[in-house]
């Protein structure tokens, strides 16, 4: 192909017709820069695609982080619960000692509540690539 072009070039330069040879330059010239614009073009859709696939891994984590927060809370609630129905029958007086000191579950009561910690792994990384995520309102 580019010997054919440079055949072109080699013909309108000896036979002295430089008009069509500036034509042929302008040609060429569009060509390159169409050329150009085209792979920039395409190097945007491929960095948008990357981006976007980065946001759906970040938002998987955030989904994975959710899901296990719930499952944690959901057992710290069951066992405060129990834990609750527990000490009110303490307080009332509805338990003898036997039955507390029977009781396996009883001796936990005294260790307290457990502390709820939120997995944040999904919104630090959210916060840490907020400049590179375009948020658009849908």
């Amino acid at each position: 192909m580019i010997k054919f072009f440079q055949k072109i070039r080699y013909d309108l330069m000896e036979k002295n017709k430089t008009g069509k040879y500036l034509k042929y330059a302008i040609g060429e010239i569009i060509l390159v820069v169409i050329g150009i614009l085209i792979a920039l073009q395409i190097n945007n859709w491929n960095e948008a695609r990357k981006l976007n696939d980065s946001m759906k891994s970040v938002y998987s984590i955030i989904k994975t982080d959710l899901v296990t927060d719930i499952e944690n809370i959901d057992k710290v609630l069951n066992g405060s619960v129990r834990r609750d129905s527990i000490l009110k029958r303490i307080i009332n007086g509805d338990i003898t000692k036997e039955e507390y000191l029977n009781c396996e579950f009883c001796s936990f009561i005294i260790l307290g509540f457990p502390d709820i910690t939120l997995n944040t792994r999904g919104v630090k990384l959210l916060e840490d690539n907020s400049a590179c995520f375009q948020f658009s309102p849908r």
